[in-house]
């Protein structure tokens, strides 16, 4: 193995695994990258509510609107409000005007004018009409994956978790027990879509009259790991930690949100990696590494390198990641050496599920074929 006793990059892995698979082309590298992320971010984190991947937020719930009356023409997008102050962020807002049946979309256009969509409907126009504006749409956590399981959104009660019913795979039900107006007795939620961001949406009925926070824990989702070879190390000394590219966008590639490792590729790959945490992405040209680079010197050379990303899992799933991609690469699963490699992976998810599942290190537990 490599030089890191806690974590093997991304790279690496799948180094390793092409390795195993005896699949060393070039060209099949984006596949084993590709079989690599699929286990990790897909395939394991699905297994089982993970210790290590639960978190906890909170959907911030508006108050319902209805200062000043409205005008209204019929067939016509746009309204009228007297004694408004409307304001760019009620727009998207569900709203209901006076006695009309029909629920409409707001856009705001300024405090007493804004559209609706659809038209508004009827045979007469209308003045100085009741109104109720809420939003019953709130975007998730940005990492969220899923609930607990057997867990949702939830209010407290006398200090106590009341969970809201989820019915997001039943819309026959949720039709049925809709309600339009405004509530403090929330009772149900629906996952449904993604909004611009590509953050999950939850809509909520009925919906929240007042200015609430609905708590929950979640799975969070792990993003796809990658890595960065384009270019070359032109300098990097014996005991430094200054790195120069040529043809790189260091900056470009890196952020402050992920951790990084540098490897000289002629310093070894595979098992034989040597890794440097990099400590910041400087420029496009230029990486400061966390700790003195201990190959030989670089000067005006044009060595080969890789940045990789690290698996955001405790160390003992980073073999299982390997065995599965090399698994899901095999085009005989009954091949003994698959089915080796299947009983590692077995043996490696019984020893995970001890830890980071009910944290009883003797307990045995049953774990399912991977076909």
């Amino acid at each position: 193995m490599g030089n890191l006793q806690n974590t093997i990059p991304m790279s690496e892995l799948t180094d390793k695994a092409m390795s195993l698979a005896r699949d060393n082309t070039s060209s099949s590298r984006d596949k084993f990258k590709g079989l690599i992320n699929r286990a990790y971010t897909q395939e394991i984190p699905r297994k089982e509510d993970w210790s290590f991947l639960k978190t906890s937020s909170a959907v911030s719930c508006t108050a319902k609107y209805s200062t000043g009356t409205i005008a209204a023409t019929a067939g016509s997008a746009s309204i009228t409000g007297t004694g408004t102050t409307w304001v760019t962020g009620m727009t998207g807002r569900k709203i209901k005007i006076g006695s009309n049946e029909n629920i409409y979309t707001f856009t705001y256009t300024a405090a007493t004018t804004g559209t609706i969509s659809p038209v508004y409907s009827g045979a007469n126009d209308i003045t100085g009409a009741s109104y109720i504006m809420y939003d019953d749409d709130y975007a998730m956590a940005s990492d969220f994956d899923r609930f607990l399981q057997g867990g949702t959104l939830y209010k407290s009660r006398s200090g106590r978790p009341y969970y809201l019913a989820d019915y997001s795979f039943s819309d026959q039900k949720w039709n049925d027990e809709f309600y339009y107006s405004p509530s403090d007795e929330t009772q149900r939620f629906r996952l449904r879509g993604f909004d611009s961001s590509m953050n999950r949406v939850v809509e909520l009925n009925p919906p929240p009259q007042n200015a609430i926070a609905l708590p929950y824990d979640y799975i969070k989702a792990l993003t796809p790991m990658t890595e960065y070879r384009t270019g070359t190390i032109t300098t990097l000394a014996n005991a430094g930690t200054a790195v120069t590219g040529a043809d790189t966008d260091f900056d470009g590639y890196g952020s402050t949100s992920y951790v990084y490792y540098l490897r000289i590729d002629r310093d070894g790959v595979g098992d034989s990696s040597v890794w440097y945490k990099i400590s910041t992405f400087d420029s496009n040209t230029g990486i400061t590494l966390a700790s003195a680079y201990k190959g030989t010197s670089i000067a005006s050379g044009i060595e080969e390198y890789t940045i990789s990303m690290i698996p955001l899992m405790p160390y003992s799933f980073q073999d299982w990641i390997l065995y599965l991609a090399c698994v899901h690469a095999a085009i005989d699963e009954n091949d003994p050496i698959v089915q080796g490699w299947v009983s590692e992976a077995k043996i490696i998810e019984t020893e995970c599920k001890r830890l980071y599942k009910n944290r009883n290190p003797n307990q045995d537990i049953n774990v399912e074929y991977y076909g």
